[in-house]
Order: structure tokens, then sequence, then C-alpha cells
């Protein structure tokens, strides 16, 4: 089956959660963002995620740095696809860009491609944290 026009999001409103962005840069729309570790004054600040590390969620819209925005931590989301782009059914991992990849062991798999894209393309993801690709 194709898919034809904009890619989708499915979200319910228990799947929102605000983040604050303090990383010293805006976030675009679509990419994958994890929660600052311990020791920072705000418990939802966010940032890029490390490679192939574990993600808080996706953006909705550009986060501007030192703002608040929502991210997406469940169900189908938006996110843009990485190096040598998603296939369906691909088991995916992050990128330090934020973008979506195969997962390869080692790499926690954050979601699963449920539309194909292209690298710098926008692919539907069904997220699910499922611990670390054997």
């Amino acid at each position: 089956m194709t898919i034809t026009g904009e890619p989708r999001r499915i979200v319910s409103p228990d799947g929102l959660r605000a983040g604050h962005n303090a990383s010293g840069a805006d976030i675009a729309k679509n990419l994958f963002v994890r929660i600052v570790p311990a020791g920072t004054d705000n418990p939802t600040q966010i940032s890029l995620p490390l490679a192939g590390g574990p993600v808080f969620g996706g953006t909705m819209q550009i986060i501007k740095n030192g703002q608040n925005g929502d991210v997406q931590t469940d169900q189908r989301a938006t996110i843009v696809a990485g190096a040598g782009g998603v296939t369906v059914g691909m088991k995916l991992a992050a990128t330090v860009a934020g973008a979506a990849v195969a997962a390869v062991s080692g790499d926690n798999i954050v979601g699963t491609a449920v539309t194909a894209a292209a690298a710098t393309e926008i692919a539907e993801v069904e997220l699910k944290d499922e611990g670390a690709m054997p």
C-alpha cells in the first residue's frame, strides 16, 4: 500500500508532554529528543538524543531555545529519516541530530517505521522503547 499526501500523527491527550529547551539552539519539529539527565533545574529539560540512546519522544513543532514545546511520547509520530532512510517495519534508533535510522546491535530501539522515507523525508513512526537491539 502506498500512502500519499502528508504523513500523519496519531496521538492521545495522554501522549503529549511539555519539554523545555535549554540546549542553546532551537530544536526543529519532527525530531527525537531526550530528557536531560538529573542535575538540571528543570525535570522536563530536553535536548537532542545521544546516538543510539533512549528518547523521550518526538517534537511536534520547532521548540525555540529557552521555550517550552509539545513532545509526543507515544503512539504514531512523524520523525525525520536519517542517512539511508527507513523502510516499513524497520526497528529504529535515534541519531545525535534527532533523526530516525535503522537500529544496530547495542542501540536502544525507540520505535518502528510505519511508512518508508528517504533520508531527510518525514516517516511515520510507532513510538515504543523496546530496549537494546540484540
